[in-house]
């Protein structure tokens, strides 16, 4: 597009509301989104390679709150590279010896990246995703409440029952009284137990029929 210039954008309904809509302004579930733009100005961004470490820290800053609003206005994918773009940016500082309040800030901004982008995940049902940016978080903060909790839910919905139950325990080592794992817990066992009876059933039915098919019937001898 060339400055003044018009143009008409649609995103379909799964880049924008999904099948929630957005009753703020009145988009029904499943609907597709027309816009008319017009460009009124630009300037041409700064390569990832061409940026200072304050440069790289002040527009991760602006794609966290960007994200943030797109995840409120629940337009995930949108959310999604917004969060990317902060370690996009801020994995290249991880071999500068930063200091200081740029250290701190360096993490807490990728912090709430990985934590951002597991809990997109787990709306966009990519458990395995939201696994890895949980990872991700845990590596920075191995205590992540929210890191923990997050994975422990992406596993829960994997049937990594196991893990999952690892990872509620874990928030309540940090937070006996949080009420939110206690009650994960309940659930990862209840579905644990559930699972196991349906694969006992399965492989009985199996073997079952196995063993009724290989039956040979031997044909009665006669004596001469």
């Amino acid at each position: 597009m060339k400055k003044g210039e018009h143009s008409r954008l649609v995103v379909k309904s799964k880049y924008a509301f999904h099948t929630e809509g957005c009753s703020q302004y009145q988009i029904p579930p499943n609907a597709d989104l027309e816009y008319e733009i017009e460009l009124k100005k630009f300037e041409k961004a700064k390569e990832t390679w061409e940026m200072d470490t304050a440069e790289k820290l002040e527009i991760s800053e602006i794609c966290k709150n960007k994200g943030s609003e797109f995840f409120k206005a629940n337009m995930l994918t949108i959310a999604v590279k917004y969060y990317k773009r902060i370690e996009e940016y801020l994995k290249s500082e991880d071999s500068l010896p930063l200091q200081g309040d740029e250290a701190k800030k360096r993490k807490t901004l990728l912090l709430a990246a990985h934590l951002n982008l597991a809990m997109c995940y787990l709306k966009l049902k990519e458990d395995y995703l939201a696994c890895k940016s949980c990872d991700s978080a845990l590596e920075l903060v191995p205590k992540s409440e929210k890191g923990l909790y997050r994975r422990g839910t992406a596993n829960l919905n994997l049937q990594n029952f196991d893990l999952s139950l690892a990872d509620f325990n874990a928030v309540l080592a940090i937070d006996p009284q949080n009420k939110a794992a206690k009650s994960q817990i309940l659930l990862a066992n209840q579905k644990k137990k559930k699972f196991q009876e349906c694969e006992k059933q399965m492989y009985s039915t199996m073997f079952k029929k196995l063993a009724a098919e290989s039956e040979v019937k031997i044909p009665p001898t006669t004596c001469r």
